[in-house]
């Protein structure tokens, strides 16, 4: 649900701050001062007291529409996304705790990400410029995925001429339309289901389609049905490129595994596995790990050896191809990020600390 209200002064002004001093996250609950989210440590905005009972409520009736107030009266929490006038987004979670709302926000960049701002491997771009195919985006919460989806969508927006239909719960970054026309609708709001809207673009003249989720096996059927002849982007939250295969794979009944590995190889673009990190010298960094749609790739897939992913990841670097653990240690070598943030985020430490001695 998307809002643009005028919310509760103090409310406002916390995260303006928060904003102002680079927070990824504000959250405020009753009993506390607002807390952000700087890095990886959360610091408390100055200047703002405890939140009472009575704010809260206020806060909820200024920020939410009569219908959204009854929709979190039902259903005890809500999601949605808020605008402010001065052009300030956020996407937010407002939900029940000890009888009163509290309040998570995640602030969003005003300007649309690029992927040079984002700075994402080159090999990402090219994915952009697929005619048709999946393109998968995964990682936890926080790992910056809508960014770089919005950095992906953005790249063809000025790009080329085509037609982009997103489908959002809540719409996060607000798109104008350049070379193509971008149109963008939020599930709930303007199309009863992800499943729904996407069987109706079947038949219409789309060129790539977003999706924020991949819901069940009839929404991962529809994605790979289009992805024949569009290009498609959809995001998960799965922390390496075969988990996605796996849990795409694992949507579908047993019996059907061999016709979907088929399918879903035919259509595979690529998959670009995300975390974010400090940064030795401050700030934060995005580290990639990037799968490809290679022949290699596809025929692994289609004869369902996935076992032999990782190695083909790892040894297929000249094609564009690179493991997380070895994103990590390249970082580390670049002085970018700490040998301890490697270690805590890799997937396999044994080989990550193999990728150190070595030097490779």
């Amino acid at each position: 649900m998307t809002n643009t209200s005028n919310p509760q002064p103090q409310f406002h002004d916390a995260l303006v701050v928060a904003d102002k001093q680079g927070a990824s996250e504000v959250h405020y609950a009753v009993g506390s001062s607002p807390i952000m989210r700087l890095a990886d440590n959360f610091v408390p905005i100055d200047g703002f007291p405890a939140l009472t009972p009575e704010q809260a409520e206020e806060i909820t009736a200024s920020f939410l529409s009569q219908s959204e107030q009854e929709y979190l009266r039902a259903r005890r929490e809500i999601t949605g996304a808020y605008t402010f006038p001065n052009g300030l987004r956020c996407r937010y979670h407002v939900f029940f705790q000890k009888g009163y709302p509290s309040f998570s926000i995640h602030l969003l960049p005003q300007n649309l990400p690029t992927i040079e701002s984002l700075r994402l491997p080159k090999i990402v771009e090219t994915l952009s410029k697929l005619p048709h195919g999946l393109v998968a985006v995964t990682g936890p919460y926080g790992s910056g995925r809508s960014s770089t989806i919005a950095a992906l969508l953005n790249s063809i927006n000025q790009t080329r001429a085509a037609r982009i239909l997103t489908l959002e719960s809540p719409i996060e970054f607000i798109f104008d339309s350049a070379k193509s026309l971008v149109e963008q609708r939020e599930v709930g709001r303007d199309a009863e289901s992800y499943e729904a809207a996407l069987r109706q673009i079947l038949g219409e003249d789309v060129d790539v389609v977003m999706v924020a989720e991949v819901t069940s096996a009839n929404v991962a059927s529809l994605l790979m049905e289009l992805a024949s002849s569009r290009l498609v982007l959809a995001m998960f939250d799965d922390p390496t490129s075969v988990k996605v295969i796996e849990h795409i794979l694992s949507l579908f009944p047993a019996a059907e595994e061999a016709i979907i590995r088929s399918t879903l190889a035919d259509v595979l673009g690529g998959v670009v596995v995300q975390r974010i990190l400090s940064r030795a010298q401050g700030g934060r960094t995005m580290i990639c790990e990037i799968l490809l749609g290679t022949p290699s790739i596809k025929t692994i897939i289609r004869d369902g050896k996935l076992i032999q992913l990782v190695n083909i990841i790892q040894t297929s670097r000249a094609e564009g191809l690179i493991s997380l653990d070895q994103a990590l240690a390249e970082a580390v070598r670049a002085n970018e990020i700490s040998a301890d943030d490697a270690q805590r985020e890799a997937v396999d430490p044994h080989y990550l600390q193999s990728l150190f001695k070595r030097g490779a």
